[in-house]
């Protein structure tokens, strides 16, 4: 398995001892996941979870092929697998935060999102998913708006709901300079 360079190894995975044939059932998934291939993808990850059940990258992985296959529960369930396979991973707690948010938990959102974000500070979903949940109630409205302009640096989606505040409030200016960010953010980039 690959790691960023500025990517820290837990102590969890330190720990975990890889069984070869479900890390190449996660190989095969990863590049599965690369063409879309979602489905087959979930069926080889489900191999290797079945064959190594503590391999918590495999917990994850199966999470996000079932978000990307509308299977929210079975996703949710996962993350919190890899979770309690290895708490420290902040990108589980932040993809189960998304989940929650579309599955209307609000609570549960908000903790993940924290949990996130106090072990990467730098997680730019869970800074999303919490401006999210912060900026419907007026009294956080103000944190949220920090949270998703921060998010905002590379998620797109986090100047639309910007914008869509902003327009809210009646800061038309404000809205249309993230309306502007946000076009900006998706047009194509000219080939070098």
């Amino acid at each position: 398995m690959d790691l960023r360079p500025e990517e820290t190894v837990s102590a969890a995975r330190l720990r975990h001892k890889f069984i070869s044939r479900a890390v190449a059932a996660f190989s095969r998934a990863l590049k599965l996941a690369q063409s879309g291939a979602w489905e087959v993808g979930a069926r080889e990850l489900e191999k290797a979870i079945a064959i190594d059940p503590g391999f918590s990258e495999a917990h994850g992985n199966l999470g996000v092929h079932y978000f990307e296959l509308g299977r929210l529960e079975q996703a949710a369930h996962e993350f919190r697998c890899a979770i309690d396979l290895d708490p420290s991973a902040s990108l589980d707690h932040s993809n189960l935060a998304v989940v929650m948010l579309l599955l209307k938990h609000p609570a549960e959102a908000a903790e993940e999102a924290q949990a996130a974000i106090g072990l990467d500070s730098a997680n730019f979903r869970a800074h999303y998913a919490l401006g999210l949940l912060l900026t419907r109630r007026r009294e956080t409205r103000e944190e949220g708006t920090d949270h998703l302009l921060y998010a905002a640096r590379e998620l797109p989606g986090a100047h639309l709901e910007l914008a869509q505040l902003f327009r809210a409030e009646g800061d038309n200016q404000r809205a249309a300079l993230e309306l502007d960010r946000y076009k900006l953010a998706i047009a194509p980039q000219p080939k070098k």
